[in-house]
């Protein structure tokens, strides 16, 4: 009897367990050929970092449908500053956008295809399938500092190379991974996608794991280099070439939304060298570009956050809906000027 009542117990308990995930977070993922892994067709719950719904459909597009085949297409590429399941589909900046560029009429269709950890290399070995699947007549692309340093050159996903510590080698590497293989692996993706707290325990076991790895050693016998040694080269990374590559591979039709520098209260937004290098080479090549460094300060001015939510804290983490807002604003106005609206 005792042993019934404990095991009728544990069942109950994991019920409980998963209809509050399911509230919480829930997000199903799928493989696609042409876009590897995806939010599945659906809706995403996230109440991690802010709190909304979101809807996708396929190829990894955040909408409720593909719109109609003779729509202008608007392509909306970048990480999970687009992707942005911190807030609602009407408050995403790329439905902004879309209501900024048709007024009265539903001529455009603005397609949000952003993904968590993308970065330009990504963008840059996507290109050829996004044009040949969606023949956009522009392509907003939001990256920051990281996207064209560090994570652009990580090897994970599709990534530069180099020759030499001092010699970068811009060749793409297209790695969209794999769909589950064998027994178990299968069996894992079907119990994520089919279990809200499986999905979670899963989530923050991996998030555990890369915590670990940026822990510092207790002893300094344990770190690289003890006592001495050459020190590591310094990556000049090649950001010009970086961003021809990447408006080339676009046929030119890019606007580039570059996100840092971000402000914080304790730490007012100050360009960095690659920000004064990405914004310098784009205004003399004119190449399209929305920088929001100066937008972040101004708000500030006033009291206004453009990042951070209610359950977080103003000023750190995503954009909020104030953000979002005011950055579909920005880009309405510059694709207005470049492929006009109706």
């Amino acid at each position: 009897m005792t042993v019934g009542r404990i095991i009728l117990g544990v069942i109950l308990s994991l019920v409980v367990c998963e209809l509050v995930c399911r509230q919480f977070y829930f997000a199903p993922v799928a493989w696609d050929k042409e876009a590897g892994w995806v939010f599945s067709p659906g809706e995403v719950v996230s109440f991690v970092e802010g709190g909304s719904k979101s809807t996708w459909t396929t190829h990894g597009v955040r909408r409720n449908q593909l719109p109609p085949a003779d729509s202008k297409i608007v392509l909306a590429l970048g990480d999970s500053f687009t992707e942005a399941v911190q807030v609602g589909d009407e408050e995403v900046y790329t439905t902004k956008l879309e209501h900024a560029l048709n007024g009265a009429r539903s001529d455009f269709a603005v397609l949000n295809l952003g993904r968590s950890g993308t970065s330009v290399a990504d963008y840059i070995a996507a290109a050829p399938r996004l044009k040949q699947r969606f023949n956009p007549q522009w392509t907003v692309i939001q990256m920051g500092e990281l996207d064209m340093t560090d994570e652009a050159w990580d090897q994970d996903g599709a990534a530069f190379s180099w020759v030499k510590p001092n010699m970068p080698q811009l060749t793409i590497e297209d790695h969209l991974g794999q769909p589950p293989t064998g027994k178990i692996r299968r069996f894992v993706h079907s119990i994520r996608n089919s279990s809200a707290l499986c999905a979670n325990v899963l989530r923050r076991v991996n998030e555990f794991a890369a915590l670990s790895k940026l822990t510092p050693p207790l002893f300094n016998a344990t770190r690289r280099n003890a006592g001495g040694g050459a020190p590591a080269f310094r990556k000049v990374f090649p950001i010009e070439q970086e961003i021809d590559l990447l408006v080339k591979a676009f046929d030119g039709r890019v606007t580039i939304l570059w996100t840092t520098p971000f402000h914080t209260l304790r730490s007012p937004a100050k360009a960095s060298e690659v920000d004064d290098r990405v914004t310098r080479h784009a205004v003399a090549q004119g190449i399209s570009i929305v920088a929001l460094g100066e937008i972040y300060r101004q708000n500030s001015r006033k009291g206004i956050a453009l990042t951070g939510f209610t359950n977080t804290q103003p000023f750190k983490g995503h954009w909020n809906q104030v953000g979002h807002a005011t950055i579909g604003e920005l880009l309405g106005q510059e694709l207005k000027q470049r492929i006009g609206s109706n």
